[in-house]
């Protein structure tokens, strides 16, 4: 926990040395956002990877054990997939304001994919490819939301940009 919190601030000090002053608005913009993608992500791996005690659940799960256990109405995983959902729909969101749409998904993706391998690696959870589907899927919800406000905003507020 204590990495991650030295790399972020490592990474807002950097970005701040690329010519963004917080003296003005745009500055503020940008530490703001900085702060609470940090923040984000340090819950995102907390809640997958740290806060989990070795031996805990480890092993390989393929996607249609959760598939198969949703349709017979476990409620347990009916939790699990609307967590894993509601987990990642602020990173797709976050991640459309930093990047473009289809970058944003290849990201989501990608991080998906890492932390079920970091899981399984270092023992601290399943590899599910349920997982992967259900985050994935949240992360798109999140994209879409994105896409939704830009327009939006663009549409009643033209000269309004979001953070990019």
């Amino acid at each position: 926990m204590c990495f991650c919190t030295i790399f972020i601030a490592l990474f807002i000090i950097n970005r701040s040395r690329k010519g963004n002053s917080f003296l003005n608005n745009s500055g503020l913009i940008i530490l703001a956002y900085d702060v609470i993608f940090s923040a984000y992500i340090t819950l995102l791996l907390s809640i997958t990877i740290l806060g989990r005690t070795r031996g805990q659940r480890s092993g390989f799960s393929g996607m249609w054990t959760s598939i198969s256990l949703l349709l017979q109405k476990n409620e347990s995983i009916l939790y699990d997939v609307i967590s894993n959902i509601i987990l990642f729909v602020p990173y797709g969101f976050l991640l459309g304001i930093m990047v473009r749409p289809r970058d944003s998904l290849i990201l989501v993706i990608s991080t998906t994919i890492v932390i079920e391998i970091v899981q399984l690696i270092t023992n601290r959870g399943l590899f599910e490819i349920g997982d992967v589907l259900f985050n994935v899927l949240g992360g798109l919800v999140g994209i879409c939301c994105y896409i939704s406000i830009e327009k939006l905003v663009n549409k009643y507020a033209p000269g309004l940009h979001l953070y990019q």
